[in-house]
């Protein structure tokens, strides 16, 4: 996670990353979502869809509502609103819900992955401010190389 230091009271200013996604389907702010890979544009046409939960990859957050086949902000990484898709509490680690939502992180499966940690309690359909980072995965899967 990317901070900025600042000066005097303030504290931390927490650096948020992003960049415009063409959903690939409807998609709600607060929803993670995840980038289709298969080609990589250097303009803005870089195709999100909704998370699917279970597996590697680039995740983002929408930052705002947008409309299949639209073009939306998406948050890389910094403390952004997610949507939940069950009750965690603040402070645990949190990994995509194959609908988009988010849900407490759980080593089980094969390919969780935990993009983010709770700065309020979150409830499920509601949003919930998190520290999120989908480039730079948390993650306990075993990182040796082969």
């Amino acid at each position: 996670m990317n901070i900025s230091p600042t000066g005097g009271v303030q504290g931390i200013s927490w650096a948020t990353e992003t960049f415009v996604g063409k959903a690939s389907e409807a998609i709600s702010k607060g929803n993670v979502v995840q980038c289709l890979l298969t080609a990589l544009e250097p303009d803005d046409d870089q195709s999100v869809a909704k998370a699917s939960g279970d597996a590697f990859g680039i995740y983002a957050v929408a930052l705002e509502d947008i409309a299949s086949g639209e073009r939306g902000l998406c948050a890389l990484r910094g403390k952004v609103e997610v949507l939940g898709g069950a009750s965690v509490d603040a402070g645990d680690r949190i990994m995509p819900k194959n609908d988009g939502t988010m849900i407490e992180y759980s080593a089980t499966g094969n390919n969780n992955v935990c993009c983010g940690i709770c700065v309020d309690d979150m409830a499920s359909g509601s949003l919930s401010t998190v520290l999120f980072n989908g480039w730079q995965m948390i993650t306990d899967q075993d990182q040796t190389p082969d």
